[in-house]
C-alpha cells in the first residue's frame, strides 16, 4: 500500500465510446452522473444553479478532452481523465520545471501501475501552485511518472475533480467545474 486513497467508489466504468455521445453533468459530491443529448451550441452552460467556473482553451485529442494548465508558472496541457485517481505529471514536464534526478530522489517513491502489465517507480513531488483555468490548487502533490507516459504533459484526475461538480461537453469542447474554497 502506498498511502494514497484508493479513489471514489464506483459501481462500474463507462468508456469513452459511450460517453463521447453525450454532454455530462458529473456531480461528484452528490454521487450522480446525468447524461444529456449534446447540442452544438457554444453558449451551453451547466444545468445546475450554483456557480460554475469555465475552463477555457479546451481541445479534443482522440477520445479525450485536453485542458490547459499552469504549474509553478510553466504552461502545459493535460488530458482530463475522470477515471484516474491521481493527477500525474510527465517526467519531461518535470524536467522543464527544473527538477533534476537529485531533486526527485529526495521525493517519496512508490510503485505505480496503470493499464499496462508492469509497474514503474514513480515519485510524489509537492509544487507551489496548480492552475486549471481559474481553478487553483495550492501546494499540490503530483505523481511524476518516468518514460513515455502517452498523455503529454499531465493527466488531471480525481485529485482535482474531488468535491466538485463537473460539466463536460466533448462536442462543444467545454469543461466547467464548481468552485472549491478560495475559488468562490
Amino acid at each position: 500500500m502506498n498511502g494514497f486513497k484508493q479513489g471514489l467508489p464506483a459501481d462500474g466504468l463507462l468508456g469513452a465510446d459511450l460517453l463521447l455521445g453525450f454532454d455530462m453533468d458529473i456531480d461528484v459530491p452528490g454521487g450522480a452522473l446525468t447524461l444529456y443529448r449534446p447540442r452544438i451550441c457554444p453558449e451551453t452552460r451547466p444545468p445546475w444553479p450554483d456557480k460554475a467556473i469555465e475552463i477555457t482553451g479546451v481541445r479534443a485529442r482522440r477520445d479525450r478532452l485536453v485542458v490547459p494548465f499552469t504549474l509553478d508558472g510553466l504552461e502545459g496541457t493535460a488530458l482530463l481523465d475522470t477515471g484516474a485517481t491521481h493527477n500525474v505529471l510527465s517526467l519531461d514536464f518535470a524536467r522543464r520545471l527544473g527538477l533534476t534526478d537529485q531533486v526527485l530522489q529526495a521525493d517519496p517513491a512508490f510503485s505505480q501501475r496503470g493499464v499496462g502489465p508492469s509497474a514503474v517507480t514513480a515519485r510524489l513531488h509537492r509544487f507551489r501552485l496548480l492552475k486549471i483555468g481559474p481553478a487553483i490548487q495550492h501546494n499540490p502533490a503530483l505523481t511524476i511518472l518516468p518514460g513515455d507516459t502517452g498523455f503529454g504533459d499531465a493527466l488531471i484526475g480525481e485529485e482535482f475533480l474531488q468535491g466538485r461538480r463537473i460539466w463536460l461537453s466533448f462536442r462543444n469542447r467545454q469543461v466547467f467545474v464548481s468552485p472549491r474554497g478560495a475559488e468562490q
